[in-house]
């Protein structure tokens, strides 16, 4: 198999209505699947054309855009779109145009129904696929659902419609693979409904990391670390999810970084409570006399990590720069402030000040007020005469 061919089936393996296929049937996906060019700024489909044809794009950049033009998201190498009129048949609802010159693997309805005729299993695959995507119960989130969710917590109602334009609904069923090892990772998850294991391939069996309920996000790791898929995602039971691909994250980060806060804040308290690749108890190695001591430190420590670990310290890293880069010396600050505020309140002493006329035991007034009531003059005592 040549390289641009292995590329080709890791990306199919990660379209969800084709992620339940074997080995073969992807190959033979792969090798009916047309190569296709556009210049910049070329529509692949606008709206209301036909479905007939989902797409991954090879290289550049694709701008997926509403029926008014206002810009949804960027998809890039790797990912692919139009995969959902493909299965339903209904018109397109968004226009997709190129930002680069782009080239693209396209795979049509007339090829996918002819394979199908020459595949049973490929059919039932694809049978289930539509079934799936025709009857997924996931509503389109607006601001209010995001509002409770800890990932976008104390963000303003305008960046929560913003994100909930970029989040995409899916549904699986009991088993299913949201997604698998050593695909691409295209987008972080958010749990509806249902719940997800996140679990590492083992040498005998896999071993669960975590797993994710309602509110709670899995798949974040890969994406930020831009690399493939180190574990495994299985609903364990009828699952509802919002998807939020990588190129829009790290949009709406760019542009609300509560949002890059609260991912880190969440992937670090993951890092810290659940630690499932560490062991209970590490013995402790004793060095015999005679032998020099072993240099290392933390780059040795982290250099031996594998990726999934690495990327979660990385996470914490940059939680800590934060806290002591931007938080503390924007509180120091503050607090420097205040006490300025203070110490020139109190330097004001009662020099400053007028006792006008009749002001309440004595209390200064300021400079220059004028009461509303007028001062009582007192009157002094008639001067006696002196008799000659």
């Amino acid at each position: 198999m040549s390289d641009d061919r292995a590329i080709l089936m890791s990306y199919l393996k990660s379209v969800p209505f084709l992620r339940d296929l074997t080995a073969d049937d992807l190959e033979a996906i792969a090798e009916r699947m047309e190569q296709v060019s556009f210049q910049e700024n070329a529509l692949l489909f606008d709206v209301d054309d036909p479905a007939d044809a989902m797409y991954i794009v090879e290289s550049g950049e694709v701008e997926i855009l509403t029926e008014d033009g206002a810009p949804v998201a960027i998809v890039s190498a790797g990912s692919f779109l139009g995969e959902v009129g493909l299965l339903t048949g209904k018109p397109r609802r968004v226009r997709a145009r190129t930002l680069t010159p782009t080239t693209v693997w396209m795979l049509s309805r007339d090829t996918l129904e002819s394979l199908a005729a020459e595949r049973p299993g490929l059919a039932m695959g694809l049978a289930r696929a539509t079934a799936r995507q025709r009857t997924a119960a996931a509503p389109s989130p607006t601001a209010d659902d995001l509002r409770s969710l800890p990932l976008f917590a104390h963000m303003e109602r305008e960046a929560l419609e913003e994100v909930a334009r970029h989040l995409t609904p899916c549904e699986f069923a009991e088993g299913d693979y949201v997604y698998q090892p050593n695909t691409p990772a295209a987008s972080l998850y958010i749990v509806v409904e249902g719940e997800v294991s996140i679990q590492r391939p083992g040498s005998r069996n896999a071993v669960e990391l975590y797993r994710a309920r309602p509110g709670e996000i899995f798949g974040e790791e890969e994406v930020l670390a831009g690399q493939p898929r180190s574990a495994a995602a299985i609903a364990l039971a009828p699952t509802v999810c919002w998807a939020l691909a990588g190129n829009a994250l790290e949009d709406l980060v760019s542009r609300y970084p509560r949002l890059g806060f609260n991912l880190a804040r969440l992937t670090a308290q993951r890092v810290l409570i659940e630690r499932p690749d560490l062991p209970a108890r590490v013995p402790r190695r004793t060095k015999p006399r005679g032998q020099p001591r072993a240099r290392g430190g933390l780059l040795t420590w982290y250099r031996h990590l594998d990726r999934g670990a690495r990327a979660r310290v990385a996470l914490l890293a940059v939680l800590l720069i934060w806290l002591v880069g931007v938080a503390l010396p924007f509180t120091a600050r503050e607090a420097i402030q205040q006490s300025r505020l203070y110490t020139n309140a109190e330097s004001n002493t009662l020099d400053d000040n007028v006792v006008i006329g009749n002001s309440p035991a004595g209390v200064p007034l300021a400079t220059g007020l004028e009461l509303a009531f007028p001062t009582p003059t007192p009157t002094p005592p008639p001067t006696p005469t002196p008799k000659e």
